[in-house]
């Protein structure tokens, strides 16, 4: 956890999701589905992330990894569709 992450990929699947973490806590996150060639990556991303994931876009996106879900540093839309 803590490390800075740099992916990019075009926007698949954004869901919006809860997690109980087991002390009482219930944690919202935003699962992101990224498509590559071939591939393809889901980072949760903590709260509710889903405007700034526009579908079927390629992002550039740079975050910090967590414990339950990572923080969302910056996101960049690379073309338009």
């Amino acid at each position: 956890p803590g490390g800075n992450i740099l992916v990019s990929g075009t926007v698949s699947i954004v869901q919006l999701q809860y997690l109980h973490d087991g002390t009482g806590n219930t944690i919202m996150f935003t699962a992101v589905t990224l498509t590559n060639p071939g591939s393809a990556v889901t980072v949760n991303f903590c709260g509710d992330q889903r405007s700034q994931f526009p579908m079927n876009q390629l992002v550039r996106v740079n975050y910090n990894t967590g414990v339950f879900c990572s923080t969302l540093v910056t996101v960049v839309i690379v073309t338009q569709s």
